[in-house]
């Protein structure tokens, strides 16, 4: 026969390790949002300088490993979408991330999960360590 108290941590272990995967998983789209900030904020930067080019002049953009020649006037526009496109990722992932942390509020609320103060987990700690010692 199997013993009850196995399989309820054996439950418990599942359900913190499910907490756990969906945490992680907020941690990478906040990742790469970051990501993508610091990808707009040198696009931008880049930007910035060539609008102030000749429209004429020369500039190379290296793309898919190859340097190709563009003039100012016909770069500005490709990275322009360029921008617009990383802030309309930056949007997805935004909207990804609240929906994530609305799942795991669910996830935490639907197992009745709570994050322990620093007392009570030193408090806890020490109940399992007297308890460990007596069952010696």
């Amino acid at each position: 026969m199997a013993n009850p108290d196995v399989n309820e941590e054996e439950a418990q272990r599942a359900i913190v390790e499910h907490f756990q995967k969906l945490r992680k998983q907020q941690q990478q789209i906040s990742q790469v949002m970051t990501s993508l900030d610091a990808d707009i904020r040198e696009y931008d930067n880049v930007l910035n300088v060539i609008r102030e080019f000749e429209p004429e002049r020369k500039c190379y953009r290296e793309v898919s490993g190859t340097l190709v020649c563009f003039t100012a006037a016909e770069l500005v526009p490709m990275m322009e979408k360029i921008v617009q496109n990383q802030k309309d990722q930056k949007e997805l992932k935004k909207k990804e991330l609240v929906e994530k942390g609305i799942e795991i509020d669910g996830y935490r609320k639907e197992h009745n999960i709570r994050f322990l103060s620093q007392e009570e987990a030193l408090a806890l700690q020490r109940a399992n360590g007297a308890e460990a010692v007596a069952q010696k």
